[in-house]
């Protein structure tokens, strides 16, 4: 039986890049290329004009630009940070307890246990194994807190094993 025990707590600058990437970046390239183009062709319109003192200034399309590139970004690190910080159990050390019937997270407060057919979806990203209890529920173990790139692969293993199991694992 496959036995894996990390414990693992999050730190607000790895908790951001994971958000910044999941709800920020995903979706951009294509709004980026979309809202540039839109852009240029505006803005090259309005300074075809400009230089024949025929329109005003574009600030509307400045502002906007400015709003979408620099503004929205600030904003949203500035909510990601206050939200981390005034919600202790996110950062708070969790352990989790792997084998191939279920999962055992325990932490100051609590403990939980849940088999993997209830699991919703196990997924990886660069610096996380994401174990999603349903659609908006989700814990985060970092890579870098397991014992051994083997604990890893038994992990891998373990997942690859569960018929059914919604799984976006990269190895």
């Amino acid at each position: 039986m496959n036995q894996i025990k990390v414990a693992s707590a999050l730190t607000f600058k790895p908790y951001f890049r994971f958000i910044f990437r999941q709800n920020f970046l995903k979706p951009l390239p294509l709004l980026i290329v979309l809202f540039a183009l839109i852009n240029l062709f505006l803005l090259s319109n309005y300074f075809l004009k400009f230089m024949y003192f025929e329109l005003k200034y574009p600030w509307f399309q400045m502002i906007l630009v400015l709003t979408v590139f620099v503004i929205t970004p600030v904003y949203f690190y500035y909510i990601n940070k206050k939200h981390f910080y005034k919600t202790p159990d996110i950062s708070e050390t969790k352990t989790y307890d792997i084998n191939d019937d279920e999962i055992k997270i325990s932490n100051v407060n609590s403990n939980v246990t849940i088999a993997w057919n209830q699991l919703y979806r196990i997924s990886e990203s660069r610096d996380f194994i994401i174990i999603y209890f349903d659609y908006a529920t989700a814990y985060l173990i970092n890579k870098a807190h397991f014992q051994s790139t083997d604990d890893l692969n038994t992990l891998y293993a373990i997942v690859k094993s569960k018929p059914g199991l919604l799984q976006d694992m990269l190895k």
